[in-house]
């Protein structure tokens, strides 16, 4: 059983990517995006990643696949019209497809070929994104999956009987059984996770070495959150829980989920809101007592009074890139000579590297978004 405790704040050295909005009523899981983060001084700072991308394009974002350590994201914008989710798509429905591998900051737009309105995005597999088509057919709808934007058909393989792809560990591809006591299995139909008796396996979320599991009951209340070590032996269970949904582990072994608590101590600047449904974006330590930690810069319901959301939490130190009008390169060597690994626009996050790092006067070692270690001018970042 989960336990409240004290609220915490979001330290020194974590980036927090979170929704605003009504959270499982109809509309997209991800209806806005913000990214905040202390920096070294203790400053809190919000940007709103989708906001630029939607006021040029118009509509709504639909669904977005994301890669949230190395801020790659794929988002699918309903640009016109409605596009589907409860309900068929208008006839005016209209589909954008806008990627970023840079956390957030700047767009490109893609062919959205095969992303018609009725689509949805999943997560990365296989170096593509796993989306979900849903078609009428009389009075009911048929799902079909495959990979973008190569098109490739996706079929889940014969162990797990009805099921949905999901993002697996390491990049590959995984697939969660609809039926009640269904499991995880791999694309060869290999079991990587058990089902439960008389339970749904709602989600699952591969976090390094660890499943992270949820299980739901069917016909009956209570929530089950599930730890896996990476053979799929059971290592932590919570259950009892009327409303928990995982979002990721931080090294420190925390569990990152919205949870929804009875009674809990209000975090500064908490909103009436939160008395009608008491959900927190919250860091759970699930080891010992399963104590609930509310994070109390995401406790308030502004700024359109909907709930706040956590999808995602990076415990990484970050600088940001500070030219203003002008990219950063990022040097694979600390010389304005050596090699560019590419040039960052203002407002990227790179995550600080100290491991095996010899000081260089005048450079800050980092990694990229898409991963490469370098070294940038510490003039133009702030920390």
């Amino acid at each position: 059983m989960l336990q409240p405790g004290e609220p915490v704040g979001l330290g020194y050295g974590s980036v927090g990517y979170t929704s605003v909005g009504c959270y499982a009523c109809g509309r997209p899981r991800i209806p806005n995006l913000f990214r905040t983060y202390r920096d070294s001084a203790g400053q809190l700072h919000t940007d709103d990643l989708l906001g630029p991308l939607l006021a040029s394009t118009g509509g709504y974002p639909n669904s977005i696949a994301a890669d949230w350590e190395r801020g790659h994201f794929v988002v699918l914008v309903c640009a016109r019209g409605y596009c589907g989710g409860e309900g068929d798509p208008s006839a005016d429905g209209l589909s954008r497809v806008f990627r970023s591998r840079d956390g957030g900051i700047t767009w490109r737009e893609e062919p959205a070929t095969g992303l018609e309105p009725g689509s949805f995005l999943g997560g990365f597999a296989n170096g593509e994104v796993i989306a979900t088509a849903a078609r009428r057919r009389g009075a009911e709808y048929i799902e079909s999956h495959f990979l973008w934007p190569s098109l490739m058909p996706l079929a889940a393989p014969a162990t797990a009987g009805p099921a949905a792809p999901i993002p697996g560990r390491d990049g590959a591809l995984a697939w969660r059984a609809f039926d009640v006591g269904g499991a995880l299995y791999d694309q060869s139909g290999a079991l990587l996770l058990p089902g439960s008796p008389g339970r749904y396996l709602a989600s699952v979320l591969a976090i390094g070495p660890s499943w992270l599991a949820q299980y739901v009951p069917a016909g009956a209340a209570g929530e089950t959150a599930a730890v896996f070590d990476g053979t799929g032996r059971l290592v932590r269970a919570l259950t009892g829980l009327s409303f928990f949904d995982l979002r990721g582990q931080l090294p420190s072994g925390q569990l990152v989920a919205n949870v929804e608590l009875a009674n809990p101590p209000a975090p500064p600047g908490a909103s009436a809101c939160k008395q009608q449904q008491p959900v927190y974006a919250a860091l759970v330590n699930w080891g010992t007592t399963g104590t609930v930690h509310p994070i109390a810069e995401f406790a308030t319901c502004e700024p359109n009074q909907g709930h706040t959301f956590v999808n995602a939490i990076v415990a990484r130190e970050v600088v940001r890139v500070a030219t203003g009008a002008d990219c950063l390169n990022v040097r694979a060597e600390p010389a304005t000579t050596a090699a560019a690994h590419g040039c960052f626009a203002d407002g990227v996050l790179l995550y600080r590297r100290f491991e095996g790092v010899t000081p260089a006067a005048g450079w800050i070692a980092v990694v990229t978004p898409g991963g490469e270690s370098g070294w940038v001018n510490e003039s133009f970042v702030t920390r």
